[in-house]
């Protein structure tokens, strides 16, 4: 009887999660899908903004936008090739004719600013569109990270109208469910819901501090590695990393699977999803030991109360899914997250690697 109980138990919870992941992935998908349809460049995938979207249990989504769809630019071979070209000069008509240099230069200025105000206006329209298609619990948000590129199309640096390089700050705008959920019963009118979207530009970071998180990017690497060393398994990866305000820095690690994953493993023998749930077990236990141990790297770049988070998606290939049998059902996300307390007791000696360990927290859904 207890072991019917047990199954049943183990059974439901699986189910359960599955179910969760599968709603995260699905409104993943849907806020991805409208910023794109509503960004795209006629059709022009080349320069319409790419567009990242993450799932923090703790706080809500946070949507990454890469906007590289601005193409009209300050390009100083532009200015060239206008001087190069002769300007027609009329003795007759003493009136001064318009120097395409400046109209080009004066065309551009207006057109950055008539951006600015429009990116403003885009971005909290996509918050209230992201907010009414995706299911939100009652303390979360939807924060929109946006970054306008400073390269131009042609791959060089863009130049303001005196000739220095452009650097853009980093913003995001943030709305909770709270605020969202008094404008859909009517508390709020549209403009007063858009006002209540906050808008905040981060400092700028040191060059140190982005330093020290390139280098502490190795180690999700060095885990990995160690791992596939040791059990050889066939995937794709991408690996970036981001810092949020207020949350800290995460890791993004995605993970691509298929069929053949694990052709090559010790364990080949066993079903795919035993497999892939062996190779999340082994990069939790090694994970944590890792990250705890070179820390110390990043603690001074956290604030009281952030965390240095590894968050890794696992993601089958579709057409691979078919072949397989019983469809995957194991975890898609797992992160493993660090308190900046934590990583402050261990390295000051107040706390033992092993205690330290026990207060790192690994989320699965």
């Amino acid at each position: 009887m207890y072991r019917l109980f047990f199954f049943i138990t183990s059974y439901l919870f699986v189910e359960s999660l599955f179910a969760q992941n599968s709603s995260i992935t699905l409104n993943i998908a849907k806020i991805k899908n409208n910023i794109e349809e509503k960004m795209r460049l006629g059709g022009a995938d080349r320069f319409s903004p790419k567009v990242n979207v993450f799932y923090i249990p703790t706080f809500g989504f946070i949507i990454k936008i890469d906007d590289n769809s601005n193409q009209i630019e300050y390009r100083q071979f532009q200015l060239d090739d206008f001087k190069s070209k002769p300007i027609p000069n009329n003795t007759k008509n003493k009136k001064k004719l318009p120097n395409p240099q400046d109209e080009l230069l004066l065309k551009t200025q207006k057109s950055i600013v008539l951006d600015n105000n429009y990116d403003d206006t885009k971005i909290r329209n996509l918050i209230l569109e992201s907010m009414d298609i995706v299911d939100l619990e009652a303390l979360q948000s939807i924060r929109i990270m946006y970054f306008q590129s400073q390269i131009d199309t042609l791959g060089l640096q863009k130049q303001d109208t005196k000739g220095k390089l452009i650097i853009r700050q980093k913003v995001y705008w943030e709305l909770s469910k709270k605020e969202f959920d008094l404008f859909k019963n009517g508390s709020y009118s549209k403009d007063d819901i858009l006002k209540k979207i906050q808008k905040v530009i981060p400092p700028m970071e040191d060059t140190k501090i982005m330093l020290g998180q390139q280098i502490f990017g190795a180690i999700p690497d060095n885990v990995i590695q160690t791992i596939t060393k040791e059990d050889p398994i066939q995937y794709t990866s991408t690996l970036q990393h981001h810092y949020f305000q207020n949350l800290g820095i995460y890791y993004i690690h995605h993970f691509d699977f298929s069929e053949d994953s694990f052709m090559y493993s010790e364990n080949k023998k066993q079903s795919f999803n035993e497999n892939l749930a062996l190779f999340q077990t082994k990069i939790e236990n090694l994970g944590k030991e890792y990250l705890m141990y070179y820390s110390h790297i990043l603690l001074p770049q956290l604030k009281v109360n952030e965390n240095v988070t590894w968050y890794m998606q696992f993601k089958m290939n579709e057409n691979s899914i078919k072949h397989i049998e019983n469809s995957p059902k194991t975890v898609n996300f797992i992160t493993i997250s660090i308190h900046q307390s934590t990583i402050e007791l261990y390295h000051s000696k107040k706390i033992s690697l092993e205690d330290a360990i026990k207060q790192i927290k690994i989320s699965k859904y």
